[in-house]
């Protein structure tokens, strides 16, 4: 793996908040509202009152998504922002989503909510080192021989490795994190990884969502923890 060949895939977060928004025809119109006074330019606004729910896309400079709503048990709802394919930085990521914040919590205060979970990821191709991604893995990183995946019966395209860690003794807040580190299948020189951080436990009412912490601490244990797993780095 290279660091420096870094290409961002995905960038998303997601904030689990009690009670849900309430979606009607007037807080859907004072939402669009509020995000053309933070100034966030989208293309599309949808919104269903029955099923509560708001989708927002913006298209320019990279495809922006956001989800408003109830999409889980009753009295829980989410706001969910999250690129696919980014053409952004992710500190233009983080611009972004704390003006949506700042939009949403125009219609819901923060004050009368609570955070009760989040979630964060980011996932990134690098180039690899070897002739084939997966090679790197399993003979380079695992130090296998290539005739054991013979087992199998069949060829092997590509495959990777999956490790969940949970929350440790001082972390504040408690964060579990997840990593996918594997063979990129349509593109055989690059390997995948994918860090998620969940944040599982419940925040006082009214305390600040965050995004620019939580998304820059996922970040940096991605290019200091995992690279360095990943390249042998003590």
């Amino acid at each position: 793996m290279i660091p420096d060949s870094r290409t961002l895939l995905h960038i998303g977060i997601n904030f689990v908040l009690a009670p849900a928004p309430d979606v009607s025809k007037d807080s859907a119109l004072k939402f669009h509202r509020a995000l053309d006074e933070e100034m966030v330019e989208f293309n599309k606004f949808d919104q269903d009152v029955e099923k509560q729910r708001i989708a927002v896309v913006s298209e320019k400079p990279s495809r922006f998504e956001i989800n408003v709503g109830s999409f889980g048990p009753p009295h829980v709802g989410q706001i969910v922002m999250r690129c696919p394919q980014p053409d952004i930085s992710l500190e233009r990521f983080v611009r972004t989503a704390e003006s949506v914040l700042k939009a949403f919590h125009a219609v819901w205060p923060a004050k009368k909510q609570q955070l009760v979970a989040c979630d964060a990821t980011i996932r990134d191709l690098y180039q690899t080192t070897s002739e084939h991604s997966f090679k790197e893995i399993w003979e380079d990183f695992l130090g296998q021989e290539e005739s054991k995946l013979a087992k199998l019966g069949r060829k092997v395209l590509g495959g990777g490795l999956r490790f969940v860690m949970p929350p440790q003794q001082g972390d504040k807040p408690p964060v579990q994190v997840e990593v996918k580190v594997e063979s990129f299948l349509r593109d055989s020189g690059k390997v995948f990884v994918e860090t998620q951080f969940t944040w599982p436990q419940p925040m006082p009412r009214g305390k600040g969502l965050d995004p620019a912490a939580r998304l820059k601490i996922l970040d940096d244990y991605t290019g200091k923890n995992v690279i360095d797993f990943m390249t042998g780095d003590a």
